[in-house]
């Protein structure tokens, strides 16, 4: 390569080096989204391999930016006392939480604690995703602002 276009080539080299990098980024600036807004009262159906293990739960979200924690309430099949805490973060329109259980009775009062976990995309009033439940793999969704038991695993 003569001397007259070496300057020509590390400009190129140069350039390509700088839009490889700039692609490389792009998802990163994709993550960077703001959180969806999620504040508020879902209804959650859980539907388990079993079709008779379905369950609907209240949910109710307080969000303070990509986090938010809130309170999960079986309403389908009824359990008593079956209240419990979540957490959880928001990436754009992503969406993970987990829900602590602390069950406790008579014959164990110090009782057990467990997690369930979900993750999914939330779009408009309505998300929905794949979680883990009781050693269960499954499958949810959720709608903003309707309630009802949905026994039949349907909105």
């Amino acid at each position: 390569m003569s001397r007259k276009l070496m300057p020509l080539a590390m400009i190129g080299a140069f350039v390509t080096m700088g839009l490889l990098a700039r692609a490389q980024q792009s998802p990163q600036a994709a993550k960077a989204q703001p959180p969806v807004n999620v504040e508020g009262n879902w209804t959650l159906i859980v539907h388990h391999p079993d079709p008779k293990k379905y369950f609907t739960e209240a949910l109710t979200f307080h969000q303070d930016g990509n986090k938010f924690i809130g309170e999960f309430k079986r309403v389908w099949p009824v359990l008593k006392g079956d209240d419990h805490s979540m957490q959880g973060f928001i990436d754009g329109n992503r969406i993970s939480f987990d829900v602590w259980h602390h069950n406790a009775n008579a014959a164990n009062i110090a009782g057990t604690n467990t997690f369930t976990y979900y993750k999914g995309t939330v779009n408009g009033d309505t998300m929905s995703g794949t979680g883990f439940v009781n050693g269960e793999d499954v499958t949810w969704m959720a709608k903003k602002g309707v309630t009802g038991t949905f026994p039949d695993g349907k909105f």
